[in-house]
């Protein structure tokens, strides 16, 4: 299933979003202004690396996951994030996503429509 990013729903209420564990993945120094409001609710890692095979496994506890579109989101990759609830991703393409896979273990994809960084 993908939404818009401005569209997609709340997790169930039941849930504590900050036991919730957010794994950001290519960002970049300008985001980090808004990305780090979500510290309070999330338990947040950013790092500026790409997500790959060699680096899935230290990250394997997140329910959430956000990336552009270099990271690699296989089959291989996704195999390793056990909880993944969420893929967010900060573009408008998601073609580096096995959407297959996301399907098959309900794992939620989200995008922005359009996406122009001040630079």
């Amino acid at each position: 299933m993908i939404f818009d990013l401005l569209s997609f729903p709340s997790f169930s209420p039941q849930v504590s979003q900050k036991s919730l564990k957010m794994v950001i993945f290519e960002m970049v120094d300008w985001e980090w202004q808004t990305l780090k409001k979500l510290e309070s609710d999330y338990d947040l890692i950013a790092l500026q690396d790409c997500l790959t095979p060699d680096n899935a496994l230290h990250y394997k506890d997140a329910d959430i996951i956000s990336t552009c579109v270099h990271s690699e989101l296989n089959k291989f990759v996704l195999q390793q994030f056990p909880k993944l609830k969420l893929i967010v991703m900060r573009s408008p393409n998601y073609e580096n996503i096995d959407h297959q896979y996301c399907q098959d273990y309900q794992i939620s994809i989200c995008n922005v429509q359009s996406y122009f960084p001040l630079l």
